[in-house]
């Protein structure tokens, strides 16, 4: 019985041993491109047909940037959107994703952020490494398309804020 013990030891130290790193690998994070392509957005979520006066977009892996770490994947995405759009644009798009149901914070990596607000980031109080913003909350759900699940809506100024996720 002895025998099998250290056995069972030893080879548990071997193989810990063997799955372990000298040096942590970083990633680093994939740079920020934005989109302002709306038709391109249709195609991952379901947008609807409203007025909107501009639109910025990013599509960004969500694993960490160190590589010892396994969750979210390197194959997880998250997906952010600004949607500015006039008085008619909400006339339209309230009856699709309902009224405003009580406030939310959403909090966004600041170049992301930079990204998808634009100049009105510069409103935002300065967080370092990420920048959170609270308005009313709405219901994303009705944008869902294939495997992006919505995260969070509110109103900020006159656009919608959308996070999304695909894991």
């Amino acid at each position: 019985m002895r025998v099998v013990l250290q056995n069972l030891l030893l080879a548990t130290a071997i193989l810990s041993a063997g799955c372990s790193r000298d040096k942590a690998t970083i990633r680093k994070p994939a740079p920020v491109a934005v989109s302002t392509d709306l038709d391109k957005l249709r195609d991952i979520i379901n947008l609807p047909s409203i007025p909107i006066r501009n639109g910025r977009w990013v599509e960004m892996p969500l694993g960490q940037t160190d590589e010892g770490s396994l969750l979210p994947g390197p194959t997880d995405l998250g997906l952010y959107v600004y949607l500015e759009l006039d008085a008619a644009g909400w006339t339209e798009l309230e009856p699709i994703i309902g009224p405003a149901q009580g406030t939310r914070t959403i909090v966004l990596r600041t170049e992301i952020a930079s990204a998808v607000l634009g100049p009105l980031v510069t409103e935002l109080q300065d967080a370092g490494a990420s920048r959170a913003l609270t308005g009313p909350k709405y219901d994303a759900s009705k944008m869902r398309r294939g495997t992006y699940r919505p995260g969070g809506a509110i109103r900020f100024h006159d656009g919608l804020l959308m996070t999304f996720a695909a894991l």
